[in-house]
């Protein structure tokens, strides 16, 4: 099955020199049928076929070596096995030159908000949706809307290898490929039955387990066909057992809010004929007997701060699903067909506060008195007689409340929080033909077809179910129109803390529960809905490739290599609210029938639209499509023998508002010696706006607000039909050494970013406009129209931080960032003895400079400029970026026995919000009594270090290959380094695992 040129391909955008790979399969055993990737088959082959050369990642070009002019890493299947790796979340997380990726439990991370069960990729910290991903050298799944490839879909068991191209690559592949290609390719030529499964011990958890089977047959001479599934199970851990993620309020106050189920209320009576306040704001009893901390919020409010980290999850309870098909046929010896199919689904439940804050209800928009509690709810005698406060009161308002906290929420039972969904169901397509024009040309045409779809949501109580039900109309069945308060159908809901009985994660039982005044279940479960969308996108691309050598244009040293095409891509996404009280239209305002610019019988006027949600905001039913059309080409000359350069041109067409780009690239490799290869690539790379981003529609998301008390509070940010393509000057020199045992690379990466595409910052905002230490806002500025106040009104002089409950922002093309840093490898391979072979290797990246320039909205500076290396950029716009992250390995083969022993290390991250005098006494802070607060938990980063151990053993049975396997993770059981983050630590750096025992079998037939 091979083309008219040794070592040929039928999927020509990608490979490795077979030397290299060969290479790294010394330090694993063999498995798996014999197949060309085997190490057996490759001793075996002779001098002249291992030396033969093949297409690699990045290029156009065939025969390019390993040691290119581009730097690629590749990573076989033999590798991943011998390091443990079963899940693509883990192995990228393990390579140096990526930094901070979603795939653990982020859901209080602003960048992971609609992405729950996503894995992603990426390098040099660009973000990402700058790092294109591949499978079999084509786009594959992405998240839907999202421009953000799931490396949770890909189908890890039936890889071969994984190519790792870290260099600006759109002048290659087009737009997304910014900081760089991770290309995953699956078998080829597989021939027989390989089953697999492992299990994972994890303390305090059900486990993780995987499982597949794969199958693969020739059909004669010409054609293989490839078939496999693969699942993989991550049990949820719960945040209360691991001691970092359940810390003393004064230790760490980031997992606490200071507004709870212990609410705050305003005793009512009559005073002059009239219904007003008969005292000030009154705190609810027992917050301290179930666990909380009484205090103040900023206002002085007197309120009980909980732990709502305490019903969080440390690791979600996931599954994936992969099913995975490939055919490959020589329909002639000079006509080729390749096709190749993904169908993969994930399923991700999260777990989220017992319930969220209030922050709007039927009297109006903010945080202070949003429902009237009558004086015959049930609960309210008894909280007159536990808080003393005045027996003549008629009712009360709410002040500042939840409706479920330190009692949990019942419904989904441990750990005791709300719960949310995110469904995932995804397919993608890829089919084409090849034809040899003549010896030297190969004509390709492919077409690939994607189909992600999601469905992903929380669940929020609706703040007017919740007022009826607080005034006896409760319950699914209660008919408010017929019904009578607590009578038949309709119950009361009791918000007081004398209905909570116990707090169940940690025990604490309340002295002051009343038996009988508890709330059913039922009546708390009628007042959740779900919000949220349902999203689709599809996408078609089209390639068209001719490439080849020209033999009648040589300089002496080879004939002329090329490479030229055409590219189409189409993207269509939908999203859509996934129920009537998630559409905006449908549903714009807190009351049922309340329209925009009506007036409900709480007396509030509706002139935005919130929704009914008493936290979440509303979606919009949103559809865009964009048509890309690129064309491109690659020639490579041979200068003399030890020299040739390659030059590349890509221009690609966004149509209108975007517009186009043009991009150049230029690379070399110079091989001044048998066993040096200096190498090097300068070139502009791009990334173009979604169709979504370039639209009016906004999207909302959850973030802790700093000048809000650090609340979390809805975010909403549009679009901007004026987003220009981000662009990047980028260039790389290095070298590659080869000589016998010994091999070992270096190279200097420098990306120079900009027009990034880029949502505002709401903390830079709200910060902005309600700056410290007093937080008092400044009504005159020009973001004022980006915030929401309580009431819609800012005051000078009265309008603070605390009376934020929404910001709004825009996507749009952000301030310049450079950053620079180092990338090396060395193993070296030895003979031992005669069944003894060892292996030692390390490999790096050195971050030098991560810089971005000032941030400005509006005409307002509202970030300074920074350098983000070494630093948690929290609230910044930049990851968390370690100055080095490296991985040292001992690797042993003695027989059917392979060892591998690998340390990892990333240097600390201090938390650069420590540098503001503020930070260290947030509203949390300054709202507890004494003693305050004022550690400086997570101040200064630590670094972390990781030893694991895998052992292989290939067992001596004939009729089949069985291999044993198990690990040993965080041998040392080590902790991750701590953060002043609502879970302890930070999820986009460490683990929360602790140390893990695996174990596996694999067995071929």
């Amino acid at each position: 099955m091979a083309g008219p040129q040794d070592g040929y391909i039928s999927r020509f955008q990608f490979s490795v020199s077979t030397s290299a790979l060969a290479l790294s399969l010394m330090a694993a055993p063999a498995f798996a049928q014999q197949s060309a990737t085997d190490p057996g088959v490759l001793a075996a082959q002779d001098d002249e076929v291992i030396e033969n050369q093949i297409v690699v990642t990045g290029t156009l070009i065939r025969g390019t070596p390993e040691d290119t002019a581009l730097p690629v890493e590749v990573f076989s299947s033999e590798e991943l096995t011998a390091e443990g790796q079963t899940s693509p979340l883990d192995f990228i997380k393990d390579i140096p030159a990526v930094g901070s990726v979603l795939g653990d439990s982020n859901q209080f991370a602003q960048g992971a908000q609609g992405l729950n069960g996503v894995g992603t990729i990426n390098l040099r910290n660009l973000g990402p949706q700058r790092t294109l991903v591949l499978l079999n050298g084509h786009r594959t799944i992405q998240a839907a809307g999202a421009g953000i490839s799931d490396t949770n879909l890909l189908p890890l068991f039936a890889l071969e290898r994984v190519e790792l191209l870290k260099d600006g690559a759109a002048v290659t592949y087009g737009s997304d490929a910014v900081a760089g290609v991770a290309n995953f390719i699956t078998r080829d030529n597989f021939e027989g039955v390989e089953v697999q499964a492992d299990y994972t011990f994890i303390d305090d958890s059900d486990g993780d387990w995987t499982a597949s089977i794969l199958g693969g047959i020739n059909l004669g001479a010409d054609a293989n066909i490839l078939a496999g599934f693969g699942y993989r199970h991550r049990s949820p851990l719960n945040a209360i057992d691991r001691d970092f993620a359940n810390q003393p309020f004064e230790v760490n106050p980031a997992g606490y809010s200071g507004i709870s189920s212990i609410g705050t209320y305003i005793p009512l009576g009559f005073i002059g004929g009239a219904v007003r306040p008969i005292a000030g704001p009154q705190r609810d009893a027992n917050c301290e007997p179930l666990g909380g901390v009484e205090g103040t919020l900023g206002s002085g409010l007197a309120t009980c701060y909980y732990q709502y980290t305490d019903y969080n999850n440390l690791v979600e309870d996931q599954d994936f699903y992969q099913a995975f098909a490939s055919m490959n046929v020589d329909l002639s010896d000079d006509f080729r067909f390749n096709a190749d199919a993904l169908w993969a689904r994930s399923k991700t439940l999260t777990v989220l506060s017992p319930s969220y804050l209030t922050s709007k209800g039927p009297r109006g928009i903010g945080l202070g008195t949003p429902y009237l509690i009558p004086r015959n709810n049930p609960g309210f005698d008894d909280y007159i007689a536990q808080t003393g406060n005045t027996d003549t009161a008629i009712g009360a308002l709410v002040g500042v409340y939840r409706p479920l906290s330190l009692g949990g929420n019942p419904i989904y039972g441990e750990p005791f929080g709300g719960q949310g969904e995110a469904v995932a169901n995804s397919w993608r397509v890829s089919a084409g033909f090849e034809h040899d024009l003549g010896d030297t040309i190969v004509a390709s045409l492919q077409g690939t077809y994607i189909d992600s779809g999601s469905r992903d949501f929380s669940r929020d109580y609706l703040s007017f179910r919740l007022q009826n039900a607080i005034n006896g109309f409760g319950g699914p069945d209660c008919d408010i129109a017929t019904g009578s308060p607590g009578v038949g159908n309709c119950y009361f809901f009791n918000p007081f803390s004398n209905a909570i009985p116990v707090n169940p994660q940690t025990g604490q039982v309340n002295p002051g529960y009343v038996p009988g005044n508890e709330n059913r279940e039922d009546v708390i479960a009628a007042l959740f809905e779900e919000s949220g969308v349902i999203d689709n996108e599809t996408q078609y691309v089209v390639d068209a490739l001719v490439s080849g050598s020209l033999p009648g244009f040589d300089l002496g040293a080879g004939p002329v290599a090329f490479g030229v095409g055409a590219q189409y891509r189409k993207s269509t996404f939908r999203s859509r609210p996934i129920s009537v009280f998630s559409d905006e239209a449908q549903f714009p305002c807190p009351s049922p029938g309340q329209e925009l610019g009506e007036t409900n019988s709480s007396g509030y006027t509706c002139n935005t639209p919130v929704g009914p949600f008493a936290f979440l905001g509303s979606f919009n039913d949103v559809e865009v499509e964009q048509d890309i059309y690129a064309v491109f080409g690659e020639v490579l000359v041979p200068v003399f023998d030890r020299l040739e350069v390659t030059l590349a041109l890509r221009y690609e067409d966004y149509g209108e508002p975007v517009g186009s780009t043009l991009d150049p690239k230029a690379s070399f490799r110079f091989e001044p010696l048998d066993w040096l290869v200096l190498r090097g690539s300068v070139g502009t790379t791009f990334r173009g706006p979604l169709a979504g981003q370039v639209t009016t529609n906004s999207v909302t998301a959850l973030q802790s607000i700093t000048a809000a008390g650090s609340n979390f509070l809805s975010v909403d940010t549009r679009g901007n039909p004026d987003l220009s393509p981000e662009t990047a000057f980028t260039y790389n020199v290095g070298a590659v050494i080869q000589t016998g045992g010994f091999n070992a690379s270096i190279d200097y990466w420098s990306y120079d970013f900009e027009d990034q595409i880029i949502n505002q910052s709401a903390n830079a905002i709200a910060d902005t406009i309600a700056p410290g230490p007093s937080r008092l806002a400044d009504c005159d500025s020009p973001l004022r129209p980006l915030i929401t106040f309580e009431s819609g009104t800012c005051v000078t002089g009265t309008t603070s931080g605390a009376n934020i409950v929404r910001i709004a922002t825009q996507t749009v093309n952000g301030p310049p960032v450079e950053t620079r840093g180092v990338d090396f490898e060395a193993d070296y391979t030895s003979d031992l003895s005669a069944n003894l072979v060892a292996t030692i290797g390390i490999a790096g990246t050195w971050t030098i400079d991560y810089k971005v320039d000032p941030f400005f909205v509006n005409g307002v500076q509202v970030a300074e400029a920074f350098n983000g290396v070494g630093f948690s950029n929290f609230d910044r716009t930049a990851p968390a970026i370690s100055e080095l992250r490296a991985n040292a390995f001992a690797n042993f083969n003695f027989g059917g026995l392979n060892a591998r022993y690998i340390v990892r290390y990333g240097s600390g991250v201090d938390d650069d919000r420590y540098d503001d005098p503020l930070f260290a006494d947030l509203p949390q802070a300054r709202a507890a009594p004494e003693p305050r607060p004022e550690s400086f938990y997570g101040r200064d980063g630590e670094d972390s270090w990781q030893h694991d151990l895998t052992l292989l053993y290939d067992l001596p049975f004939d009729f089949a290959q069985v291999q044993l396997q198990g690990s040993v993770n965080n041998i040392f059981d080590e902790d991750p380094p701590v953060a002043r983050l609502e879970l302890g630590y930070n999820p986009f750096l460490g683990t929360p695992l602790g140390r893990t025992y695996r174990l596996g079998i694999k067995a071929g037939f």
